[in-house]
């Protein structure tokens, strides 16, 4: 078994759940009404942090499912089939039917599929994908295939991944003339990739690996010292959404606050204190198809409006809700489908076995 089977980790699946939906929200934010000043004015347009949380969970997850005796390249092959058949089938069918009739878009639609970042731009994006937050699967695959090379050094696999993509993004930042947005920027090689793998956001990986790594050994008790630290991990996070104090993506922004909740949910949950609302729970389950498909519903409703337009109005508060429920009844969809039962036929067809999938 390449895998443990270890206990559902339920604030993980709550906290996925809110991010897609924040994301979902921050790109929807021009057909709010909301009162200037306002609370939601602006934690909604700072919801960025979305991406800053999925990329520290996706570190969290590799290290808490992935067991530390597994080696060799037949692990490592499996463990990366695994991760093929959980992100591309859903991206693929989106970015082939966003393929563009000239041949730029066809080469910025052949980039995406190879998670190659379209370039012409700076970091984190380094010019998205052809889809939406296409851009994010760029980090998140060439981290699962840093974790492929680990599974070679056996029980040593983790340390080979900080060591990788620690060193990485330490010679580029030694290569690069750093300025004080190099946090949030990065670097900027002529090879676009490169930028991408040595931008100083994959540390949200790391972090969120270090602290999947040490889960399971993290104490089921809470004293009033522990306490007060997750209240305020919690209370740096809200604080930060109302007064924007930390803003952006990656460590200069969001990456702070983000790691603080994190840390804070987890250690309450070990401690017995487990958030398990039934449709925060629903939307961690439905959050990839979430994650993928808001841009693209909005994106039409939008194309449909300007063309009714003479006809008739479409107010933004309407777009805004045709969009969210949309996209929240075609992730349940879509996750049947695609990411559960055509999954399931994939694991079949490589003989990957349910019970070992992440």
């Amino acid at each position: 078994m390449e895998t443990n089977k270890k206990k559902p980790v339920y604030s993980i699946q709550v906290m996925r759940g809110i991010a897609a939906v924040a994301v979902m929200l921050l790109h929807h934010n021009p057909f709010i009404a909301i009162p200037t000043g306002s609370f939601f004015a602006k934690v909604i347009p700072g919801a960025s942090w979305g991406v800053d949380l999925f990329f520290m969970i996706s570190g969290f997850i590799a290290a808490y499912t992935v067991n530390i005796n597994a080696s060799g390249h037949l692990a490592g092959i499996n463990y990366i089939v695994r991760r093929f058949i959980r992100i591309i089938p859903l991206y693929y069918i989106l970015t082939i039917l966003s393929f563009g009739s000239d041949k730029t878009a066809w080469l910025n639609s052949m980039k995406s599929l190879l998670f190659i970042p379209i370039g012409g731009a700076t970091g984190p994006a380094y010019g998205g994908a052809q889809i939406g937050q296409g851009w994010t699967l760029n980090y998140e695959m060439y981290f699962y295939l840093i974790v492929t090379a680990s599974f070679l050094f056996g029980r040593l696999k983790w340390y080979f991944v900080f060591f990788a993509i620690s060193g990485s993004v330490i010679v580029a930042y030694m290569l690069s003339a750093p300025d004080s947005s190099y946090l949030i920027h990065g670097p900027s090689f002529s090879v676009t990739y490169i930028s991408l793998i040595t931008h100083p956001i994959i540390f949200e990986f790391l972090f969120g690996t270090a602290v999947g790594l040490y889960y399971p050994r993290l104490s089921t008790q809470l004293n009033l010292l522990q306490l007060f630290l997750c209240i305020a991990g919690i209370g740096i996070f809200v604080y930060n959404a109302v007064m924007q104090k930390w803003v952006g993506l990656g460590l200069q922004g969001w990456g702070f606050p983000s790691a603080m909740l994190l840390c804070a949910a987890l250690k309450l949950e070990k401690c017995g204190f487990t958030l398990k609302n039934r449709y925060l729970l629903l939307l961690g389950t439905y959050s990839y198809s979430i994650y993928l498909l808001h841009e693209n519903i909005k994106n039409i409703f939008i194309k449909l409006s300007k063309h009714i337009d003479k006809t008739f109005h479409m107010p933004d508060l309407l777009i805004l809700l045709l969009s969210i429920i949309t996209t929240l009844l075609l992730s349940a969809l879509t996750y049947k489908l695609i990411e559960v039962k055509l999954a399931n036929w994939l694991k079949a067809k490589f003989n990957i076995s349910p019970s070992m999938q992440v």
